[in-house]
């Protein structure tokens, strides 16, 4: 849905600015492999690919921290573990 139409010249004036939050570092680093994989690989490899990367991530304390941080109302403390 389209919630408002303003002109190519305000464009980077209405723009909201960009999110600068700290990632978790195994988390980015994964996807932008996945995501340069996808240019190099088959269709069903890379979807084969892409799953095996999301279930890794899951045994990560990064993704534990992640969920802990979320539960707590606070930001994440990112360790690449």
């Amino acid at each position: 849905m389209i919630r408002q139409a303003i002109s190519s010249e305000s464009a980077l004036r209405e723009m909201p600015p960009p999110d600068r939050r700290p990632r978790a570092p195994l988390a980015m680093q994964q996807a932008k492999a996945v995501f340069n994989a996808a240019f190099e690989m088959p269709h069903a490899a890379h979807l084969a690919f892409e799953r095996q990367t999301f279930s890794l991530l899951f045994s990560t304390a990064d993704k534990q921290e992640g969920v802990s941080a979320f539960l707590e109302k606070r930001q994440p403390v990112w360790n690449g573990r």
